[in-house]
C-alpha cells in the first residue's frame, strides 16, 4: 500500500490560502478575547440598586447684579470712539464712549438760527410796542387838552347866554364842539385801551416763541450729551457690543455694564420642577468645587423656553465670585424609588448634569449606553429608568 503525504505548501513553497485565513480567523478571536478579558479585569463595575431617595432637580445660571443695566443709543448716529473694553473698571465720569450725529448737529444749527430769529423780532416787536404806546399817549393827552379847552370855552359861553351877551346859536356851535371834542377824546381813549391790550398779547407771543426756541434747542443739546457716554458710577464694563465706525439707530445696544461684585444668582431649571421652586426655599449652589445655600427670592416660570428662572439672595456668595460667571444649582424634590449606584471616588463628583458612556452587564451579557440625566442623591448616583436592580455597569467616558 502506498502512503500519499500532502505537502501543506503549494507551489513555490507558499503556503494555501486556506491555512492563511484560518491563521488570521484564529488572531482575530484570540485579540477579541484578550481584550475582553483584559476589560473585565480592568473595568470597576458597580451594583445597581433599588432604594429610596430625594430625587434632585438641577439648574444652571450665572452671578448676577441688580445694577447690571443695558446701554443703549438714544440717537440715530455713528460710533467715532470706543476708549474702553470688556472688563476695564470706570470711576463716575470716566469717559465710555463717543458718539457722533451728523443730523442732530444740522438741527442744532438750524435751531440757533431760528432762536436768534426770534429774539431779534421780540426785540423789535418790544421797539414798535413802546413807540406805538407812546404815540397813543400823545395822542390821548392831546384830546384831554382839546376836551379841557372846550369844557371851559363852554362854561365861559353858558354864564354870558345867561347874561343875553352871546347868542343861543353862538351857545350852540361850542357845544357842539364840547359834544365833538368828548366823543373824540373818548375813541382816543378807546383805541389807546385796544392798543395795550394788542401789545400786550403781542409781547407775550414772542416771549412764548422765544421760549420755544430756547426749548428746541436745549432739548438737542441733552440729545447731543447722549452721543458723549461717561459712567455716572463705578462699574465694570461686561461687554461692548459695537465697533468703531458702526452705525447704530435709536435703541441699539451699546455696551453692557454692571457691578463687578454680584448680588445673586440666576439660574434656570426644568419646567417640570416649578412646583418644586418655591419662594424662601434653600437651593445649594456650586461654584469652583465650593458649596454654599441661597434663599429663593424669585420664580419666574419661562413658558417660550420651557424653563422656569429662579433668583436668589445674595447670603454666602464666593468672594471670588464675579458677576456673569457660571454657577450650577441644586433643590431637592420628592422622595421616590429610584435605580441607584453608591459612588465614593471623588472622580465622578462631577457625572451630575453631564453625558457619560457606560458598559453595562445584564445576565452575562455587556452592551453599551451613553446617558445624560444622572442626578446625585448624597453618595448615591440615581439613574433613570433604563437601569434596573441587579445591573451592573462600569465607566468608559464623561463628557
Amino acid at each position: 500500500m502506498d502512503i500519499q503525504i500532502t505537502n501543506p505548501k503549494g507551489k513555490n513553497g507558499i503556503p494555501n490560502k486556506s491555512i492563511i485565513y484560518l491563521l488570521g480567523f484564529l488572531l482575530v478571536c484570540f485579540v477579541l478575547i484578550a481584550i475582553w478579558l483584559s476589560m473585565g479585569e480592568k473595568q470597576e463595575w458597580y451594583q445597581i440598586e433599588t432604594r429610596k431617595t430625594a430625587v434632585t432637580s438641577l439648574g444652571i445660571g450665572k452671578f448676577i447684579s441688580s445694577g447690571q443695566r443695558t446701554l443703549t443709543s438714544n440717537v440715530r448716529a455713528t460710533v467715532v470712539s470706543i476708549p474702553r473694553a470688556a472688563g476695564d473698571r470706570l470711576e463716575v465720569g470716566d469717559l465710555m464712549m463717543v458718539l457722533e450725529s451728523s443730523i442732530l448737529n444740522n438741527e442744532m444749527e438750524l435751531a440757533k438760527i431760528k432762536l436768534r430769529r426770534a429774539e431779534i423780532e421780540q426785540k423789535e416787536a418790544m421797539l414798535t410796542f413802546e413807540q406805538s404806546l407812546n404815540e397813543a399817549q400823545l395822542e390821548f393827552d392831546k384830546s384831554e387838552i382839546s376836551l379841557k379847552i372846550a369844557s371851559v370855552e363852554l362854561a365861559a359861553h353858558r354864564t354870558l347866554l345867561k347874561k343875553n351877551v352871546v347868542s343861543k346859536l353862538r351857545y350852540a356851535q361850542i357845544q357842539a364842539n364840547y359834544d365833538q371834542q368828548q366823543s373824540e377824546s373818548n375813541a382816543v381813549r378807546k383805541r389807546q385801551s385796544h392798543l395795550q391790550k394788542f401789545q400786550i398779547q403781542r409781547r407775550k407771543m414772542m416771549e412764548e416763541l422765544v421760549s420755544i426756541e430756547h426749548l428746541n434747542v436745549a432739548r438737542i443739546e441733552e440729545q447731543l450729551s447722549h452721543l458723549i457716554i461717561k459712567a455716572t458710577e463705578q462699574v465694570v464694563v461686561k461687554e461692548v457690543y459695537v465697533a468703531m465706525g458702526d452705525s447704530v439707530q435709536q435703541g441699539t445696544r451699546l455696551a453692557l455694564i454692571g457691578q463687578e461684585y454680584p448680588d445673586g444668582v440666576r439660574l434656570r431649571f426644568p419646567q417640570q420642577d416649578f412646583s418644586q421652586l418655591q419662594v424662601g426655599g434653600i437651593l445649594l449652589l456650586y461654584f469652583n468645587g465650593e458649596e454654599f445655600s441661597a434663599i429663593i427670592t424669585r420664580v419666574l416660570p419661562d413658558l417660550q423656553g420651557g424653563y422656569v428662572v429662579i433668583e436668589t439672595s445674595a447670603e454666602g456668595i464666593p468672594e471670588n465670585a464675579r458677576t456673569e460667571m457660571s454657577v450650577q444649582g441644586k433643590v431637592n424634590t420628592t422622595e421616590v424609588s429610584a435605580t441607584v449606584v453608591a459612588i465614593y471616588e471623588p472622580d465622578y463628583s462631577l457625572i451630575p448634569g453631564k453625558k457619560i458612556e457606560i458598559l453595562l452587564r445584564r445576565k452575562g451579557d455587556i452592551s453599551t449606553l451613553v446617558l445624560s440625566d444622572i442626578e446625585r442623591s448624597g453618595t448615591w448616583l440615581v439613574f433613570p429608568s433604563l437601569l434596573y436592580e441587579g445591573d451592573e455597569i462600569a465607566f468608559k467616558s464623561i463628557n
